[in-house]
């Protein structure tokens, strides 16, 4: 009964996404996105656990053992309830997006000086904290860095930075004569993706270069016409092994002789088992109304703090690993248990909050993917397609704190080119958009897989 309530709710979760995919005419938006790592995180995990496929070790918290089973229902129908109100979140206002915004490779020169000039600033120091980065790496006992205390910790997110360093240098690139080929933009999203991996391999993770590489891949998409296929097919394939070489790499410091894929989908990457560890935590201790949301939102000004070397001594709140850490391991030190978010909702605010915490996050992931669809102008396409890649990443699977260190600290000479960007379109209150910013001529769209700076491809903007 158990993996049958899963398999159907995956077949509905699946459902709705491919409907929204055919409805907005776009294969790959976030709305499906969102839906399809959820699926992942928790319903092919509770498929995998519930149906002890793929070996026999059920990870921290092991539901079908014997002193859990009154503990396997609510996970379940969690999970189940959960999915529904992600999906009315991404179906609400579902519709054809009006305008479907080809990105515009002909900018306006104070943009385009813009991103040449951001680019050229942050190499340098970024390059250096790489240096460093790599070679803490190297001393390093264990093949994966998860936190950075003192010093160090300002190089890992300023290394991070190297990131938006060659994109913007890619977005600079691509709206001049480089862009005028897609052979040209393909060579230069390959260069830009190697890059942007290496620089990161200090961390050994996964999922880090994916998020990084994602708002690059997603802007240049419809500029690369008629080759996106056998890119994406490369991309997948090289994606694959990378992610592969990874994974053998962390399994030979397991101590564990049955892991493998069932255990990775089961309790690696995905988080189904963690809601019975929260349904135990409540039952024993209570809701705790908020308290480790409220330390992911503070893990910004206190990180600010402890980068100038103060913040010591202040009393603050619990943050879910801590949670997680001492009830699983004993230690609130041990922070490397991440239950997720389902799991973070549910010992805050219970079933109800949960269901309405996945239905906002549907809210949200909607309105960044249809503000994203729309830009035309490449720096705001850029931008909205690193909230979007926040939002699917650092939410579903992530604890709380994640979103906003990557928005604030990783992500922030983005957030920072996304408040210029509005402040641009405060400033000048006789423009519309943003892409207003753009050149007065722009590529027709009429023939998205032959961009071509022919002037019988270009139409003339209208000036009031």
């Amino acid at each position: 009964m158990a993996v049958l309530v899963l398999v159907v709710a995956g077949i509905s979760g699946t459902t709705v996404a491919i409907h929204i995919a055919i409805v907005l005419k776009r294969a790959v938006n976030f709305r499906s996105l969102i839906i399809g790592m959820y699926l992942l995180v928790f319903v092919a995990s509770g498929i995998v656990h519930v149906g002890v496929l793929g070996g026999t070790n059920r990870g921290y918290v092991d539901l079908l053992a014997v002193s859990n089973r009154d503990t396997l229902s609510l996970p379940i129908w969690a999970t189940a309830l959960g999915l529904a109100a992600l999906c009315l979140g991404t179906l609400r206002s579902l519709r054809r997006d009006p305008k479907q915004g080809y990105p515009s490779r002909n900018l306006a020169q104070l943009p385009k000086l813009g991103l040449f000039w951001s680019a050229i600033l942050l190499l340098p120091p970024t390059l250096f904290a790489l240096t460093q980065m790599n070679a803490f790496a190297e001393s390093a006992v264990s093949d994966r860095i998860i936190s950075l205390d003192g010093g160090m910790a300002r190089f890992g997110f300023l290394s991070q930075w190297f990131t938006w360093a060659v994109s913007f240098l890619a977005l600079w690139l691509v709206s001049t004569k480089c862009g005028r080929s897609v052979w040209r933009i393909a060579l230069l999203l390959l260069g830009s993706i190697a890059a942007i991996v290496l620089s990161l391999s200090w961390t050994g993770g996964r999922a880090i270069a994916l998020m990084m590489c994602l708002p690059l891949i997603l802007t240049f998409w419809p500029l690369l016409g008629r080759i996106r296929v056998l890119l994406a097919i490369g991309l997948a394939v090289t994606g694959a092994l990378y992610s592969a070489a990874i994974t053998t790499a962390r399994t030979a410091n397991y101590s564990l002789s049955d892991f493998g894929v069932g255990s990775a989908v089961d309790w690696e990457l995905g988080r189904f088992s963690m809601m019975g560890f929260a349904q135990n935590y409540v039952e024993q201790n209570g809701l705790l109304w908020g308290e480790t949301l409220a330390a992911g939102i503070l893990s910004v000004p206190f990180g600010i703090l402890k980068i100038l070397g103060l913040g010591g001594g202040l009393d603050l709140p619990r943050s879910i690993t801590e949670v997680s850490g001492q009830s699983i391991l004993g230690s609130s030190s041990l922070t490397y248990v991440v239950p997720g978010m389902g799991a973070e909702l549910y010992v805050n605010f219970g079933l109800v909050g949960t269901c309405l915490g996945f239905y906002l996050l549907g809210r949200a992931v909607s309105i960044v993917d249809g503000r994203f669809a729309a830009a035309e102008f490449i720096p705001l396409k850029f931008a909205l397609a690193y909230v979007g890649v926040l939002l699917i990443f650092c939410t579903i699977s992530s604890q709380s704190g994640a979103i906003f260190n990557y928005a604030f600290f990783t992500g922030l000479p983005v957030m920072i080119m996304l408040a210029v960007i509005r402040r641009g379109r405060l400033a000048m209150p006789g423009i519309d958009s943003p892409e207003a910013l753009a050149a007065p001529y722009r590529e027709s769209v009429s023939d998205l897989g032959s961009p071509t700076s022919n002037a019988s491809h270009l139409i003339v903007k209208n000036r009031k």
